[in-house]
């Protein structure tokens, strides 16, 4: 900005000196040629008792002179510092996140509907009962000659024990056991005289547990 402003001063300065010297040179030219016509100006006559004003200067070109220069301003000396300044650098942008990919549509057509009426699905047959030995007429005959033995809702562990290998018992015998709920060797094994009696009237073979020895062999099986 300092020399910028030193520029101009010495400018206006050049430009103010050649303006001087125009016009002096003008000036010079214009008295020159109105010097002779003034000198053949006769003056006018003054009527006597008047005074005679006095003449008015006439002022020869030579004695104009040039026009002397303006005094020359001294030139002020630049002490700004003229380094650069470095200007902060602009912080980059913080990076744009993108924007999230569109949601895949929801809702979804619903799946069409089948209104055709189903059969019901069919009820779970009763469990078998071996040639109908579960029977409460039979079940209150027996309890007249002894005492139902405790029964299992299933077998223990969900595994049966082979109750074909007591003698007297085959698989008709098992099958009619495992109805009332006996599957192990360690249940008869652990019958009573009125719990044998029991089974035996309720098999609808009453004393054939005893002559058989049912209750004997499931010990020994257990053993």
């Amino acid at each position: 900005m300092m020399v910028w402003l030193v520029l101009e001063i010495f400018i206006l300065m050049a430009l103010t000196t050649l303006l001087g010297v125009v016009m002096g040179a003008s000036a010079r030219h214009g008295f020159a040629g109105r010097a002779p016509a003034l000198a053949g100006i006769v003056p006018p006559t003054v009527a006597p008792g008047m005074a005679t004003p006095p003449p008015a200067p006439v002022w020869a070109a030579a004695d104009l002179g040039p026009s002397a220069p303006p005094p020359p301003v001294a030139e002020a000396p630049i002490t700004a510092d003229l380094t650069p300044v470095a200007t902060a650098a602009d912080p980059e942008p913080a990076p744009v996140a993108a924007p999230p990919a569109p949601a895949a549509a929801v809702d979804a057509a619903p799946a069409p509907v089948d209104s055709t009426p189903t059969d019901p699905a069919p009820a779970e047959p009763p469990p078998a009962v071996a040639d109908g030995i579960i029977d409460a007429e039979r079940a209150a005959t027996a309890d007249q000659v002894g005492v139902r033995p405790l029964a299992l809702a299933g077998p223990r562990d969900g595994n049966t024990d082979d109750l074909k290998r007591i003698k007297g018992i085959g698989p008709q015998n098992e099958a009619r056991l495992n109805a009332l709920g006996i599957y192990h060797f360690a249940q008869i094994a652990d019958w009573t005289v009125d719990e044998a009696r029991w089974v035996g009237t309720y098999l609808a073979f009453p004393g054939r547990i005893e002559r058989e020895k049912w209750i004997e062999q499931a010990r020994a099986l257990t053993g």
